[in-house]
């Protein structure tokens, strides 16, 4: 029988020292070392988690069975070993807790960055340009060393920290739901169906509280024509198009730009990032980066121009441009670059 990806995690760790603290980064070079032919970004060390959820887990029951980790902060997991009796007590005592108290947990902490190593800086990446933003944020060491950096583990281990404040957030389905979204059967829905995914899955993933209900009852006063021609208008541009896209999208009554550009992300992931107030505080974070100039000059992160989301959208496609080049790989995508962006910000 072929080895899976858990049977050689398995052998990898196999007496391994209980008790010992390894960084996401530390697991995947471990795995990958005596497996090189693994595929990138299948090694995620929350997989094997007693006390993290993510989408994998949701797939892949046999997941559930196999939880020789303990998440104990940020990017980092302890060693309780195979079956450890102590693992039972804490996934009953963590089914105990309500979604409030669980979010009062998040809440109450402050999350930081992944720290990268500064031996894998670019130190030429960024430019010596000042942060003129009338947004008041202090520069982040760590992000600044993550985005110079272009070290695919890197990444990797920074993207996992999106799903370390999801599994956090009462909507992990619904956000399973979008992460394996598959763009053409939206396209083949009836408008009446397109109309459900936008009220019933599309809103609830992207607004929250009562912005929710808000935002659907502005929605459900379109008229039904406008949503045909918007579902086909939508599949039918040039994805090359970052602003023909956004004034696609923002025609749906209750989007604005962060709405639209959310939703050409989850429909095209590999064209389109999503953007927001918190992309732009966590660009804003990064020392000398070469766009501080113009990023400063957005009035209100919170209600984003046309022009605004533009800028933002292709400054994550040229990230993952870059991060594609630079490590001989297809995995990076703007939406990937978004979900880092969004978990680094402050």
């Amino acid at each position: 029988m072929r080895e899976t990806i858990l049977d050689r995690v398995r052998n990898v760790f196999q007496g391994s020292q209980i008790g010992k603290v390894y960084t996401s980064q530390e697991i995947i070079r471990m795995v990958l070392k005596e497996y090189p032919s693994i595929k990138e970004g299948s090694i995620k060390p929350s997989d094997y988690c007693n006390n993290m959820t993510n989408k994998d887990k949701e797939s892949n029951p046999a997941l559930n069975n196999f939880n020789i980790f303990e998440n104990v902060a940020r990017g980092k997991y302890k060693f309780i070993g195979e079956n450890n009796c102590e693992i039972s007590n804490i996934q009953q005592k963590r089914s105990s807790y309500s979604f409030n108290e669980i979010d009062a947990t998040i809440n109450s902490r402050s999350i930081k960055p992944i720290a990268s190593h500064i031996d894998l800086i670019e130190h030429n990446c960024c430019k010596n340009n000042k942060n003129k933003s009338n947004i008041q944020l202090r520069f982040d060491s760590d992000f600044t060393k993550l985005w110079c950096c272009n070290n695919h583990e890197e990444w990797l281990c920074a993207e996992e920290g999106y799903w370390d404040i999801i599994k956090f957030k009462k909507n992990l389905d619904i956000e399973i739901y979008f992460e394996n979204l598959e763009s053409e059967k939206i396209k083949q829905m009836s408008i009446t169906k397109f109309i459900n995914f936008l009220d019933e899955k599309y809103f609830v993933w992207k607004f929250t509280g009562n912005y929710i209900n808000q935002k659907q009852k502005i929605f459900r006063q379109q008229d039904i024509d406008e949503l045909v021609q918007i579902h086909k208008d939508i599949f039918a541009f040039n994805k090359n198009d970052i602003k023909q896209g956004l004034l696609i999208a923002k025609k749906i009554n209750g989007l604005g730009v962060a709405g639209a550009s959310g939703l050409l992300s989850v429909l095209f992931p590999e064209y389109f990032g999503t953007v927001d107030k918190f992309i732009v505080k966590s660009l804003l974070t990064i020392d000398g980066f070469e766009k501080s100039e113009e990023l400063s000059r957005i009035k209100d992160p919170s209600s984003l121009t046309v022009n605004e989301g533009l800028a933002l959208m292709q400054i994550m496609r040229e990230k993952a441009m870059l991060l594609n080049k630079i490590n001989n790989t297809t995995y990076w995508t703007p939406r990937k670059i978004d979900k880092v962006l969004w978990s680094h910000r402050q």
